[in-house]
């Protein structure tokens, strides 16, 4: 497995989780201040479980143009986390830890886009 089909799988299961627990998803990040409603938890959720579903069903030629569009979405997703870091509207940790994960994806994503073009 490359680091595109584990980014993937990681997209899945966390938008599942996400969409199936929204409150206790939210929860676990120590969110419930901020929380979003549960409608717009599964509706980014749902985000992720197609996204991430996409790109591992996609031919292989097809899975750059993927990778691309989760770099973009995850580059959105570390730019909200570190607005929302900065105006503290998330605790201190937690909003470390969530732009982190998310800039985390984004580079795994861009690296996995430098091997394939090799």
């Amino acid at each position: 497995m490359d680091n595109v089909d584990s980014l993937s799988i990681a997209r899945i299961v966390i938008g599942a989780v996400a969409w199936v627990a929204p409150v206790k998803s939210f929860a676990l990040f120590h969110l419930r201040g901020s929380a979003p409603s549960p409608f717009t938890v599964r509706m980014f959720a749902a985000r992720e479980v197609a996204l991430g579903a996409a790109t591992l069903m996609a031919a292989p030629e097809h899975k750059p143009s993927l990778v691309a569009l989760g770099v973009a979405v995850d580059g959105a997703d570390t730019a909200a986390s570190a607005i929302a870091l900065r105006n503290k509207a998330v605790p201190a940790l937690v909003g470390a830890g969530v732009t982190a994960l998310s800039l985390g994806a984004v580079v795994t994503g861009i690296g996995a886009l430098g091997r394939r073009k090799r």
